[in-house]
Formats: structure tokens, sequence, C-alpha cells
């Protein structure tokens, strides 16, 4: 991106991708244990039950998304953060 305004509309882009259901059902599809998780197991649409926990944003001044997952289990909000994370890199 060559000025502040491309900038921002890239990670606005980026984040907008991070957070989409076609992202959010993949993570399912490259991990399906999580669906084994009682927040999952059994529901219609988990994808949507994850992007309810998922906060994607821009670290200011730098290049970086912050990823995170809220949830009380601690152990499960990190395992769906690097879940999204690994689908995204893949």
């Amino acid at each position: 991106p060559q000025n502040l305004f491309e900038s921002r509309m890239f990670f606005n882009s980026q984040i907008e991708v991070l957070k989409s259901p076609l992202i959010l059902e993949k993570v399912f599809e490259k991990f399906p244990n999580l669906l084994e998780h009682s927040e999952f197991k059994g529901k219609n649409y988990p994808a949507g039950i994850l992007a309810s926990k998922l906060t994607v944003e821009e670290v200011e001044r730098t290049a970086v998304l912050r990823i995170s997952v809220v949830d009380k289990d601690p152990q499960l909000a990190a395992d769906l953060a690097n879940a999204v994370v690994d689908t995204c890199s893949a």
C-alpha cells in the first residue's frame, strides 16, 4: 500500500476476510475436533458462534493484525484463535 488511505483499506479488507463465514467455516473443516467441544457440538452454525467470540483488529502503527477469541474456557479461546490463524496461513 502506497498511502495511509490504501493502507487502512488493505487492513480493513483483511479484517473482513478473517471474520468472513467462508474462513470461519474452513476453521471447522480443517480442525473438525473443535466441533466436539460442547460449545459447538450439535449446533447448526458453529461458524456463527465463533464469529461472535472473534475480534480482529489492527495493531496501531504496525503492519500486524491482532486476532483474539473470548471464551470462558481459556484453552478453547486459544485453540480457536490459533485455528483461525492456521486456516488463513495455509
